[in-house]
């Protein structure tokens, strides 16, 4: 129950980007923040919800579905890294979520990420454009 609370109280989700942005087809974004998970099921989303903008979808399946096709595994590849360490981590597993109007790429390691594991570097490379984009951390989950 105490590990709950802490949890509860700890979690918490970082915007990576102040601002929407953009990546070209082939190139890659890093950021130089510093980040840290409290938990294995720390993971990385992205926003693309502008992506979708003026789409109607028939319900949350076929918006899933979209979403799907869209940005389909291995398109967008994310690596997180600790230059003191060396220790680099590839976020391989996307999934998708819809609520609440918005679109979101859910990135997380397929071994989980190590608690308390800390990273200066995150590097999204995408295979396809993209456009006004927000890219957010968060550092566990319940």
């Amino acid at each position: 129950m105490l590990e709950l609370l802490k949890l509860l109280f700890l979690i918490e989700t970082v915007a990576l980007t102040a601002a929407p942005i953009g990546i070209e087809r082939g190139c890659s974004v890093s950021f130089h923040q510093v980040i840290s998970a409290i938990n294995s099921k720390a993971h990385i989303f992205v926003d693309v919800t502008d992506e979708f903008s003026g789409s109607e979808f028939i319900g949350p399946l076929d918006t899933l579905k979209a979403i799907e096709e869209r940005f389909p595994q291995g398109m967008i590849v994310i690596e997180l890294s600790n230059s003191d360490s060396g220790r680099t981590i590839t976020l391989s597993s996307v999934s998708y979520a819809v609520g609440d109007g918005q679109y979101r790429l859910v990135f997380a390691e397929q071994e989980e990420i190590q608690a308390r594991a800390e990273f200066d570097t995150i590097r999204l490379t995408t295979n396809t454009n993209m456009q006004n984009i927000l890219v957010y951390w968060k550092n566990g989950s319940v």
